[in-house]
């Protein structure tokens, strides 16, 4: 009967003693969620039913309720858990008196978008999806006993603002975007954590890992500027998205920020990220008053979405990048042009499906090179989308042989200009390491 989507009225005969409720691959009753009428025959030894809700026969096991008009659920102070899926879509559900639960199953209240505070005092164990999709979920306080919360536990909870992390909570899931408990819980502010847990902090209005390796989540979504602690490593996903009043961020010591960690912080326009090498998707997407970038040295791949619709970003230096792919500036409006460094090696296209957003960038490349080759080798394939690309012509200075780029040809006829730098503050940084040298602008 799974997904029987209009189901309304069931019988459960004598003999029927499993409904593969373990299971969210085959349990019977998955996505049956307008039953309204049930009965179980007397002499089943399994199942009861009690207040419209399906029980395990000995009350231990809330299986399925059913009264979907329901604002306030009371769980029978004999249940220890809730089944998988119990109260998926319970529409109207406002308030639930867990009394005795210590376990809620996978789904139990997925959902369910009117819950707005729930105390899981006796609970010691969430498992995946539990609580996923309540959006108006604002506050949520754990048990002291609490010792395990599966993937996703509360993924997009968008209003969650409050929570605690008790002693024995050790494993969020943070190390992967897609299994962390809070994914998409952007509006988390106050964290709270038991003094004895081992595993996490929050300091100066941040969470972090309790050694400050990674930072989870800046909690403080009103900061503009930002120095990120020396023992900082990596940059949780999502981690500062929606801090729309932050202009500056120095990331010091971190080396990777995952998916999303700058994502939507519209103030942002002063980037520096010394030691960084890993860029994951949608790092900094919709930082729209960003206009210029330069990467830094030690990052050596670009990947898909890094600054998608960074409507402003107009100016983009790709220094050290060995491994391009032209979709990281997806969106970017006013970035007309970018200059491919000889360096790189492999240039990646976007995929001629689900292009929900434009690349009107014009990629200037040597010509001879690997990245020419490359580009040459994405046009030829059905499945990508055309590179929209200029070569760069170069003449030798007869003076230093040093080869500079002079133009750009294709069917445009578009060029690119040269200028000869003689001071300011690029010249100076090149002079501390070279005496004799010629320093050019080439854009």
């Amino acid at each position: 009967m799974s997904n029987c989507i209009n189901l309304e009225k069931i019988n459960i005969p004598q003999n029927v003693t499993t409904l593969n409720e373990d299971s969210c691959f085959s349990y019977a009753l998955a996505g049956c969620n307008k039953i309204k009428d049930i009965t179980v025959d007397e002499n089943n030894p399994v199942y009861a039913v009690l207040n419209n809700a399906l029980y395990s026969n000995d009350y231990q096991r809330l299986v399925k309720w059913f009264d979907r008009n329901t604002k306030t659920a009371n769980i029978s102070a004999q249940t220890s858990e809730v089944g998988l899926s119990a109260f998926e879509y319970c529409d109207n559900l406002e308030n639930i008196n867990f009394n005795n639960v210590t376990k809620i199953m996978y789904g139990a209240f997925a959902n369910c978008k009117n819950i707005s505070n729930i105390n899981l005092e006796k609970v010691n164990k969430i498992e995946q999806y539990a609580f996923l999709n309540c959006i108006s979920l604002k506050k949520v306080q754990f048990s002291s006993d609490l010792s395990e919360i599966g993937l996703n536990g509360f993924e997009n909870c968008i209003n969650l603002e409050t929570i605690n992390i008790p002693q024995n909570i050790n494993d969020l899931h943070e190390d992967y975007y897609d299994d962390y408990v809070f994914k998409n819980c952007n509006n988390l502010k106050n964290i709270s954590i038991d003094s004895n847990n081992q595993k996490y902090i929050v300091n100066d209005n941040a969470f972090y890992t309790k050694d400050y390796k990674m930072l989870i989540k800046q909690l403080d979504n009103k900061i503009n500027s930002l120095s990120v602690r020396d023992e900082t490593e990596t940059i949780g996903s999502m981690a500062f998205s929606g801090c729309n009043n932050l202009k500056s961020i120095n990331t010091n010591n971190v080396v990777y920020i995952m998916y999303g960690g700058f994502s939507n912080c519209n103030s942002l326009t002063d980037i520096t990220l010394p030691k960084v090498n890993n860029l994951s998707d949608s790092s900094f997407a919709g930082c729209n008053a960003l206009k210029a970038i330069k990467l830094p040295d030690s990052l050596k791949t670009l990947r898909s979405n890094v600054f998608l619709d960074c409507k402003s970003l107009s100016d983009v230096e790709l220094n050290n990048i060995v491994c391009l792919n032209v979709g990281a500036f997806s969106g970017c409006s006013n970035l007309k042009t970018v200059i491919i460094p000889k360096v790189v090696e492999q240039v990646y296209g976007r995929y001629n499906y689900n292009l929900d957003t434009e690349l009107i960038t014009k990629f200037y490349v040597y010509k001879d090179s690997k990245a020419l080759n490359s580009i040459l080798q994405v046009n030829k394939m059905d499945s990508y989308e055309k590179v929209n690309y200029s070569i760069i012509n170069e003449f030798e200075n007869k003076d230093t042989n040093i080869q500079i780029e002079t133009g750009s040809t294709n069917l445009d006829g578009s060029s690119l200009n040269v200028e000869q730098i003689t001071n300011g503050a690029d010249y100076d940084e090149v002079s501390k390491s070279f005496e004799n040298f010629d320093l050019y602008d080439i854009g």
